[in-house]
C-alpha cells in the first residue's frame, strides 16, 4: 500500500492538488487543505508516507467521508476530483454496511 501511494504521488503533475488522510479507528489529516503538487510538497508528502505505520482498526467509512469533505471544501472549477482509497484490509471499525457508506457519501 505504501509503495502504491508513493508511486501515485510521483505521477502527480504540478497543476494537480492533493491531500493525504490516514485512518484506523480514527481519521487523521496530514494537512487540513489540498496542496498544490509542487516538488517541495511532494517530497514532504513522501517523507510523511514513509513514516505511516499500521495501527490496527480500519474505519473505511470515516476515511471516505473525510476525503469527500476535504474535496468539497476546496472545489476547483473545470477539474475532476478523484478520491483514491488505499487500505490494507476489510473494515473493522465504524460502519460495515456498503449501503450506509454510499448514503453517507451522497448526503
Amino acid at each position: 500500500t505504501r509503495l502504491a501511494l508513493l508511486r501515485i504521488l510521483s505521477d502527480l503533475d504540478e497543476d494537480d492538488h492533493f491531500g493525504l488522510i490516514t485512518f484506523d479507528s480514527e481519521v487523521s489529516l496530514w494537512k487540513r487543505e489540498l496542496l498544490k503538487a509542487t516538488e517541495t510538497n511532494l517530497e514532504n508528502a513522501k517523507s510523511f508516507v514513509k513514516e505511516i505505520r499500521d495501527r490496527g482498526a480500519t474505519n473505511i467509512n470515516a476515511a471516505v467521508l473525510a476525503g469527500v469533505e476535504m474535496i468539497n471544501q476546496h472545489p476547483r472549477e473545470g477539474t475532476a476530483s478523484i478520491l483514491i482509497l488505499l487500505t490494507d484490509g476489510d473494515p473493522t471499525s465504524g460502519t460495515d454496511s456498503h449501503k450506509h457508506k454510499l448514503n453517507s457519501v451522497l448526503s
